[in-house]
């Protein structure tokens, strides 16, 4: 984990990928002191999943990708002035009902759909795993969709409510996140 963050590092690692960096609003809830400390957090997030599935443990692992997608749904929200109230620890918010905060919120519908079918697969695959019949590896014919999820949602949700930065000053508050695209 990296305790500071050298913004000329990141205007040069730009210009060398070509690419734009992007400060997106964090939730005050989370803590964020620097973006690294952000993107270590998402990073492991993301390695326990894959390794809770290399172990065959698929709820776990869909639990895991569930949250690494709550928390770029509610950047989304926060984003677009949509967070009022809402708070990752305490609130509560059932995960179709954030969909549909992020839908009313004018997120892409063809986002809002993959969205709604790892939901809705989410749910048949927890219920019916206590069903006799199930087949609990049901969820290999679908990982390859369910994995790209959390990635496509983030740079969207950088895309569409990140503030292009242009110089140093911009960034360097407690709590932002930049993210080069």
């Amino acid at each position: 984990m990296t305790d500071t963050f050298d913004t000329n590092q990141m205007f040069l690692d730009a210009k060398r990928l070509r690419k734009t960096p992007y400060k997106i609003a964090s939730l005050p809830e989370l803590g964020i002191s620097s973006p690294a400390d952000f993107f270590d957090r998402m990073e492991s997030l993301r390695s326990r999943a894959v390794a809770a599935f290399d172990k065959g443990c698929y709820i776990e692992y869909l639990s895991l990708i569930l949250l690494d997608i709550e928390i770029w749904l509610r950047l989304y929200l926060a984003g677009r002035g949509q967070a009022k109230g809402l708070n990752i620890y305490s609130d509560r918010i059932f995960f179709g009902n954030l969909i549909r905060r992020c839908a009313n919120a004018g997120m892409d519908q063809v986002i809002v759909d993959e969205l709604n079918f790892i939901n809705d697969w989410r749910v048949d695959y927890v219920h019916n795993y206590f069903k006799k019949s199930f087949d609990y590896s049901a969820l290999l014919a679908n990982r390859p969709r369910i994995s790209k999820i959390p990635r496509q949602l983030g740079l969207y949700v950088a895309r569409t409510t990140g503030k292009i930065v242009k110089d140093a000053s911009e960034v360097g508050s407690p709590g932002d996140i930049v993210v080069l695209l």
